[in-house]
C-alpha cells in the first residue's frame, strides 16, 4: 500500500517546491515516490466562452481559488487508486484553456510514497468532511509571508500559465487573497506539522528538507508495521 502524504498552504507558500525536494530526498534514500497535484482536479470550464472562463479568475464569489471549482469526487478516486498501489491514469488540467484536453498523466504500481500537493489537499469543509485526510500517512501545512508569496505566485502565473501582469494582480486582490483567508487558512488546523518556507537560503533550505523528510520516513516506516 502506498503512502500519502498531504502537503496543503496557500498560493505560492511553496507546496510544489516542497513536494519536489521531499522526492528527491526520499528517492536518495532509496524509495520510489510521485507527486500529485490537486490542481488537476479542477472542474472542466470549457463550457464556457473564453471570457466567461477568463472572468472567473476574478469573480469575488465563485472563482478558480474557491473549494467549489474543485470536483472532490475525483479527487477522492484519484487518492483511493494512490493508496492503493494500483497502475492508473488520470486527466491532465490545462490551466491557460482552465480545461481537461484530453490527455493522461500516468502513475507507476507499488510505489512507496505519494506527496499529493495543492491550496485543497487538507480541506474537510461541507460536502468533504474527513473523506481527504482518511488517505494520508502525514499531514503537513506551509506557509511563508505574504510578500513572498505573491511574488513567486506573479512570477508562476505570467512566465507558466500565460497571464497578463495586469489580470495577475486583479486576481489577487479580487480573489486570491480573499480565498485563502476564507477556505485554505481553515485547512491549517488539519495538519500534524507546519512548514515555514520564507528562507531563500539554500542551505537553510536543504536543513529543513533533510529534517523533514527523516521524520516522514519514521513515521511512514512505522505505519507500516
Amino acid at each position: 500500500m502506498t503512502k500519502l502524504i498531504a502537503i496543503a498552504g496557500g498560493s505560492g507558500s511553496g507546496k510544489t517546491t516542497i513536494a519536489n525536494r521531499l522526492l528527491e530526498y526520499f528517492t536518495s534514500k532509496g524509495f520510489t515516490g510521485d507527486i500529485f497535484s490537486t490542481d488537476h482536479c479542477y472542474k472542466d470550464m470549457s463550457r464556457l466562452s473564453e471570457e466567461q472562463r477568463r472572468e472567473l479568475c476574478f469573480d469575488p464569489i465563485k472563482n478558480y481559488d474557491h473549494p467549489d471549482c474543485l470536483n472532490f469526487s475525483e479527487m477522492r478516486g484519484i487518492l483511493a487508486n494512490l493508496r492503493s498501489g494500483r497502475a492508473f491514469d488520470y486527466e491532465r488540467y490545462d490551466f491557460e484553456t482552465h480545461s481537461h484536453p484530453g490527455d493522461k498523466i500516468p502513475v507507476e504500481a507499488d510505489l512507496d510514497v505519494v506527496f499529493v500537493e495543492g491550496l485543497y489537499a487538507l480541506f474537510s469543509g461541507p460536502g468533504v468532511n474527513q473523506d481527504l485526510l482518511r488517505y494520508y500517512t502525514s499531514r503537513l501545512f506551509v506557509s511563508t509571508l505574504e510578500n513572498v508569496a505573491l511574488a513567486r505566485r506573479r512570477m508562476r502565473d505570467v512566465e507558466e500559465r500565460g497571464r497578463s501582469p495586469e489580470d495577475v494582480e486583479r486576481q489577487i486582490r479580487t480573489t486570491v487573497i480573499p480565498m485563502y483567508q476564507r477556505h485554505v487558512l481553515a485547512s491549517r488546523s488539519n495538519a500534524h506539522r507546519f512548514i515555514n518556507w520564507t528562507t531563500s537560503d539554500e542551505q537553510e533550505q536543504k536543513k529543513i528538507i533533510e529534517n523533514l523528510g527523516d521524520i516522514l520516513i519514521g513515521i511512514n516506516s512505522k505505519s507500516s508495521n
